[in-house]
């Protein structure tokens, strides 16, 4: 199973296109599981500071971070491509 993380923040424009690749992506992957979680909240504070995500959005793959900012959804195919291999 892979699970992908994604560390939102109201207002976060870079975040809203990140939940639109992750929405293609989800179709593309179907199991794969994709859980946004508010920076604000104390899971999210948890994870922002475990993962040191000192921008947004902050994308965590299988409990690694992956990616902070801009979201590049070519990069995270082929990410899940290669985590799908090792499955």
């Amino acid at each position: 199973m892979i699970t992908i993380q994604l560390l939102t923040a109201p207002g976060c424009n870079e975040c809203e296109r990140a939940k639109i690749i992750l929405n293609e992506v989800k179709s593309l992957y179907p199991k794969v599981e994709i859980k946004e979680v508010n920076v604000m909240s104390l899971k999210g504070l948890t994870l922002a500071t475990e993962h040191e995500v000192v921008t947004n959005p902050g994308t965590i793959i299988n409990g690694k971070l992956f990616s902070v900012g801009h979201l590049d959804k070519e990069k995270l195919i082929a990410k899940i491509e290669s985590l799908q291999n090792l499955l």
